[in-house]
């Protein structure tokens, strides 16, 4: 952190509160407006768009979602040449904190309360396992380390020490998932992927780290649905 005017710290929160902003908008715009397409040529109603369709539209709009922030993303983030066997040596405590969390807010009840939750884990595990993987646990995790770990936390540290960033960037991470259960695990693993981003000083590991928990949050509860 360095010392800045009040103009310039405005400047950079208005910054993370456009990015974000614009980055939601324009999710939102892409499901509704491909949802409104498929519905007028299909000649169904909206019951008819789940599983592949709805995942497939939800990984477009995450792509498409990263084009009016990866400018900033891009001047924000730091890469640097990480030793593989450090990032392969994160990946089993990764998979080990992702399975400890998920099964937690399980075990107490946290998803059941969000009839949102629910509905919306119904269409998402009802993909084709290659496709909800493509869409959850590559096209999400990409488009939100650029937003979260690339521009907010990365403006973020211009305006206060990085143990604050990290905390803050976290919050933001976790609301933007609107709900408590996700919001919690949203909030822990955004903290984790930041400290990691800190401490390496290389995006590629937020970014790494935040695919193999989504892939196995994913596996999870794929494996849990469909073994039953």
């Amino acid at each position: 952190m360095i010392p800045m005017t009040r103009s310039e710290a405005i400047k950079y929160i208005w910054a993370i509160a456009y990015a974000v902003i614009l980055f939601i908008l324009v999710r939102q715009f892409v499901i509704s407006a491909l949802s409104l397409i498929l519905l007028r040529f299909s000649g169904g109603g909206m019951e008819r768009f789940t599983g592949n369709t709805t995942t497939v539209i939800v990984a477009v709009s995450f792509l498409c979602a990263i084009i009016p922030i990866y400018k900033q993303a891009r001047e924000l983030t730091v890469f640097a040449g990480s030793n593989i066997y450090k990032l392969l040596a994160l990946v089993p405590v990764c998979v080990a904190l992702t399975i400890a969390l998920n099964s937690l807010i399980t075990y107490i009840g946290l998803m059941d309360r969000y009839e949102e939750y629910a509905k919306a884990g119904t269409d998402r595990y009802a993909a084709a396992l290659p496709i909800g993987l493509i869409c959850y646990g590559l096209a999400a995790p990409i488009a939100e380390e650029l937003l979260f770990r690339g521009v907010v936390y990365g403006y973020m540290k211009k305006l206060m020490r990085a143990g604050w960033a990290v905390a803050l960037s976290a919050a933001l991470f976790g609301l933007y998932h609107m709900n408590m259960g996700q919001g919690i695990y949203a909030f822990v693993m955004g903290a984790v992927f930041a400290g990691l981003y800190e401490r390496f000083g290389d995006f590629k590991v937020p970014v790494l780290m935040h695919i193999v928990a989504n892939v196995t949050a994913y596996l999870m509860t794929y494996v849990s649905r469909y073994s039953v």
